[in-house]
């Protein structure tokens, strides 16, 4: 679960301080898919920021699976991230001189299991990427390289996922495919999953829709709808 109090946060911008998060307090269940819409400048990517504990709040509290990361030092924070959370950003982020599967596997690595390459192979099976293991990110299209990111986001079978529009750099078919792939990750794994989207259509998909605008929580609002999104 994710759970927020009184977070906010604020920058210099001159001699002046921005209120970037007016605070606010959210709380998301166990499990649950939940979508942040707002338009630019709202805030969206700064509160996914700090609930990743990517940045640091002005104030307040983040509180990921019972623990607060407000709290820990840099050393154990980067240790609760790497079990706790996965990230898929926009601009995918892979390792260019890694192939696909080496990109996935490097986490696993890195947190020491011995599992690593059976579960990439796994993962890449599970995203339709089982032929394209061995090649590198630039030979892959947009929404392959998307893919392997999702994939390395589960590696290590992290409870909460936070995505940050992962569809923006993507046509519109590919950007569907991805949405599902995540909505389906979401029910078959039971990862919480935060998605930052300006896509409303994308976002009556989520569990809940939660808009934001000028740093405030305007509208919290559980199943925005139950149509399902159009079949590509």
């Amino acid at each position: 679960m994710i759970e927020l109090k009184q977070l906010s946060k604020q920058a210099l911008s001159g001699q002046s301080r921005l209120t970037i998060l007016h605070p606010l307090d959210l709380f998301i269940p166990a499990g649950q898919f939940a979508a942040i819409l707002g338009p630019s400048g709202s805030g969206k990517s700064t509160l996914l920021g700090l609930m990743a504990g990517l940045d640091t709040p002005t104030t307040g509290e983040v509180i990921l699976a019972g623990t607060s990361i407000t709290r820990l030092g840099e050393d154990a924070l980067a240790a609760f991230r790497s079990r706790t959370i996965g990230f898929v950003f926009q601009a995918f982020h892979l390792i260019p001189t890694a192939t696909a599967l080496e990109n996935i596997q490097i986490p696993m690595e890195i947190a020491g299991r011995r599992d690593a390459k059976k579960r990439a192979k796994a993962l890449l099976a599970a995203v339709g990427l089982s032929a394209r293991g061995h090649h590198y990110p630039a030979q892959l299209s947009g929404g392959e390289q998307q893919r392997v990111a999702i994939a390395r986001a589960f590696a290590n079978e992290p409870p909460i996922l936070l995505a940050d529009e992962p569809t923006g750099n993507l046509d519109y078919a590919n950007g569907m495919r991805i949405f599902e792939l995540l909505r389906e990750l979401n029910q078959s794994t039971g990862t919480t999953l935060v998605l930052v989207t300006h896509n409303e259509e994308l976002a009556r998909a989520a569990d809940r829709a939660i808009t934001l605008r000028d740093g405030r929580i305007v509208l919290d609002n559980p199943k925005l709808s139950i149509e399902p999104l159009p079949s590509t």
